[in-house]
């Protein structure tokens, strides 16, 4: 795995260290999505192992959500309403970990802090 770029450090993540979100040393790979316009990830169940430790999120461009139980047709590419939705602000930064690794129990940590990020 390569290591995190020196800009992601400087635009992100030492924000969060500086804010006490994270201690310094915590962050160890980083991840950019960037979707358009009604664009998603497909559904799937992440294992268990994942959330050794938390997965920590951070939205920049625009609001969004964080949606659980969608059904997925393609073509066209269609999906079901969530059973479960989960706000996700510009500029919030979102925890999610693992309440119990032998079930399949999230935390979810909410945090707006678009002073820390987004300018």
């Amino acid at each position: 795995m390569d290591d995190v770029p020196k800009w992601i450090y400087r635009l992100v993540v030492d924000r969060l260290v500086d804010a006490k979100v994270v201690p310094k040393g915590f962050v160890n790979c980083a991840v950019i999505n960037d979707y358009q316009p009604g664009g998603c990830i497909v559904s799937h169940i992440d294992p268990p192992h994942i959330f050794d430790r938390p997965i920590i999120t951070v939205n920049f461009f625009s609001d969004s959500a964080l949606c659980f139980g969608c059904k997925f047709a393609f073509k066209p590419m269609r999906t079901s309403k969530p059973v479960y939705s989960v706000p996700l602000l510009r500029g919030g930064v979102t925890f999610i970990e693992c309440v119990s690794s032998a079930s399949a129990d999230v935390s979810l940590t909410l945090a707006a802090a678009p002073h820390l990020l987004v300018k």
